[in-house]
């Protein structure tokens, strides 16, 4: 039997539709982020790192930092939490931009 986070298993889940990748991270601080986020919302996930693989790292722009990998039918949920990421992020540039543009006219 294949250890349930085995490289093995996720290729396999993968292969069979059990598993998507949901998303494709660019950095260990976005990885940080997303893995929290999927943590406080309960939702079970595998995350491959780039580097996980022979010559990933000479891939890794066209491939990203890492995989996030879900369970087929969590991937819609999966999708809001990611959304929810982007706007909370989008949300905080507009406020440090606000903060800093009266320094800009001084």
């Amino acid at each position: 039997m294949t250890e349930r986070n085995s490289p093995e298993y996720l290729r396999q889940g993968l292969d069979e539709g059990r598993f998507v990748a949901a998303h494709t991270l660019n950095d260990r601080f976005e990885l940080d982020l997303v893995e929290r986020a999927l943590n406080d919302a309960g939702i079970p996930h595998a995350i491959r790192l780039a580097g996980d693989s022979e010559f990933a790292l000479i891939f890794e722009d066209g491939q990203g930092f890492g995989t996030v990998l879900v369970r087929v039918e969590d991937a819609e949920r999966v999708g809001r939490v990611l959304a929810e990421i982007r706007q909370s992020d989008a949300e905080a540039a507009e406020t440090v931009r606000q903060m800093f543009e009266g320094d800009v006219d001084a």
